[in-house]
């Protein structure tokens, strides 16, 4: 067995480092000098407030759509399971997903869903899968995320799924989450 000259190098490192290696202690910075910090005192007085913030500041926020313990049957006609609107405080982007729980019924399935600012199903983005009613195959659970613009105000997002032929599927819990986002960072 060899060792090479660089390995003996890393492990020369390694020890010093673990031969210095002590307890860790912090302490509070005495020399601070700030200009427009916020301490506790200042909450009090007001010094945070929407004035102050930068006119292009918003919050995140969210809400979700979702049928918890109940299934859909789906057909092949394209369908509207579960829908989220989103109220945006300003133009920005939503981040979607929409999920749930294929249950296959027949043999040779196909099931899938997308997740739309509109009501129609969108073969780009969706998510499919395939299964049968074997026990090893009778479920396939799915997560479908995008990001999509949204504009200052009500928006709306629909999971939409459909059956690929003409066997049985149900989809069991199906639900939906936006969320808000100002800006790309």
């Amino acid at each position: 067995m060899t060792i090479r000259l660089s390995g003996l190098v890393s492990l020369a490192a390694a020890l010093l480092v673990v031969a210095f290696q002590g307890p860790a202690f912090s302490q509070t910075a005495t020399n601070l000098v700030c200009r427009g910090c916020v301490g506790k005192a200042d909450i009090g007085k007001r010094a945070v407030n929407p004035a102050r913030l930068a006119n292009s500041a918003k919050p995140a926020g969210l809400d979700e759509g979702a049928l918890n313990g109940d299934s859909v049957a789906l057909s092949t006609t394209e369908k509207v399971v579960v829908s989220v609107t989103l109220k945006a405080p300003a133009r920005g982007f939503a981040h979607v997903t929409g999920q749930g729980m294929f249950a296959f019924k027949g043999t040779a399935n196909e099931a899938a869903c997308s997740v739309s600012p509109d009501t129609t199903y969108d073969f780009a983005t969706a998510v499919s899968h395939s299964g049968d009613n074997a026990p090893e195959n009778a479920y396939a659970s799915f997560s479908r995320t995008r990001v999509v613009q949204v504009r200052k105000g009500a928006n709306t997002f629909h999971l939409v799924c459909l059956m690929e032929n003409a066997q049985s599927v149900d989809l069991l819990n199906p639900s939906i989450l936006a969320v808000y986002v100002p800006r790309r960072y």
